[in-house]
């Protein structure tokens, strides 16, 4: 359904960035799995290369930046499983690199500045 124009969600000029979930922290979160974790990363690599879509890869970045040590994740997640200021600060990173290579078009520096109406006439 990301790229297939039968799908009703079909947009041609939606720029897609697929992304992976992150790693989990399985000494702060028991119930989850680091390497089950890992499998749906690396289905989402995938499906983004089969398909000519860029992917965020969150699962390496944090694994990287945490120097590949499972308890050194918890900088990034608030509980184990949930991302942290500096775990988001890491997807928004991914993300920004992204669109200045696939999608330049669309960075923020590029965009034109859109004032709605009423904020052009409102006297505040």
């Amino acid at each position: 359904m990301v790229k297939f124009p039968t799908s009703p969600y079909y947009s041609p000029s939606t720029r897609t960035i697929l992304i992976t979930p992150p790693p989990v922290n399985s000494h702060q979160r028991q119930d989850r799995n680091f390497d089950a974790t890992k499998s749906y990363a690396e289905v989402v690599n995938e499906l983004g290369t089969a398909l000519a879509v860029p992917v965020a890869d969150v699962w390496i970045a944090m694994c990287d930046a945490s120097g590949r040590d499972e308890r050194a994740l918890e900088k990034f997640l608030h509980d184990g499983l949930h991302l942290n200021e500096a775990g988001y600060e890491v997807v928004y990173n991914l993300i920004m690199k992204i669109i200045e290579e696939k999608y330049p078009e669309i960075h923020y520096d590029r965009l034109e500045m859109f004032l709605h109406r009423i904020w052009q006439t409102s006297k505040l």
